[in-house]
């Protein structure tokens, strides 16, 4: 509908890697110019802004799939500097934050989109939410399809919302799991992001293929994480993995399965050698 609203085949865009491939597609329909960067700081965002036009920016944050995040001041700073440029932020994750941003720019430009589908779990009702300024706001709802989302969708997440206290404390127990586990594979000189704000953690291997491990542990312990494609995510190869957050029990199970992936020398040319996987 953003896209729909603000975009034609000839408007400029720019999508920062790494990023959400799904919302790359989706510009793909709405604009035959896609300037993609690899970006994994604001002023990597910065240098491309001055160097070109764009009509619209699509930033995640905490992004998907690195879990780094934007500050507000950066968003607001960059908004003002170009108010020409919508700036569409895809705050899916943003409730693992453990400083909970609300993005309240009220500028005309700017577009936070939410989701009820991550943290509230309701993904298969398709359910979700955009806010700007009402000005911008009344100009997408004309493109709006009154049908969607459905009544189900509609009071499942009424439901969510007037039990929000629950689950914050969810969301609070889950970011106190994922600094518990981010520091449990440092133990095991297993390098991490230590500042990922998101439902997941991202990891690079270097002593071993993805596919390697990820096979290792579906079929010895039915355990599964995401393996990233390089090219799909915007990575500089394709030997990344992704790791969701879960409850204590879970995460644990994971670090055993890993310890035992390590200790039999899987993959590795002399068994038993304890290395480390990531870097």
């Amino acid at each position: 509908m953003i896209f729909d609203t603000y975009l034609n085949d000839e408007d400029y865009v720019l999508f920062p890697v790494p990023s959400y491939s799904n919302a790359l597609n989706l510009l793909k329909m709405s604009s035959k110019h896609i300037h993609i960067i690899r970006a994994l700081e604001i002023q990597d965002i910065k240098e491309a802004l001055n160097n070109t036009f764009f009509k619209l920016i699509y930033l995640t944050s905490p992004n998907n799939p690195t879990g780094y995040i934007i500050e507000p001041s950066d968003i607001k700073f960059l908004a003002k500097q170009y108010p020409s440029t919508f700036f569409v932020i895809d705050g899916c994750y943003i409730e693992y934050d453990e400083n909970s941003l609300i993005y309240d720019i009220d500028l005309p430009n700017v577009i936070i989109v939410r989701t009820f589908s991550k943290a509230f779990g309701l993904a298969g009702l398709r359910i979700g939410y955009m806010y700007s300024r009402a000005d911008t706001t009344a100009k997408l709802a004309i493109l709006r399809d009154p049908h969607l989302p459905t009544e189900i969708a509609k009071q499942a997440a009424y439901v969510a919302l007037i039990n929000i206290t629950e689950y914050r404390l969810i969301w609070k127990e889950m970011r106190e799991n994922r600094k518990w586990f981010m520091n449990e594979l440092s133990k095991r000189n297993i390098l991490v992001n230590h500042d990922s704000k998101g439902m997941f953690i991202m990891a690079k291997l270097t002593k071993c293929s993805n596919s390697e491990l990820s096979k290792y542990l579906i079929e010895n312990h039915g355990i599964l994480i995401k393996v990233l494609k390089g090219e799909i995510f915007g990575l500089d190869n394709n030997n990344y993995i992704r790791i969701g957050i879960s409850n204590r029990q879970n995460l644990t199970k994971l670090l055993t399965a890993i310890d035992t992936f390590i200790q039999i020398g899987f993959a590795y040319p002399t068994p038993k050698t304890k290395t480390a996987l990531f870097s």
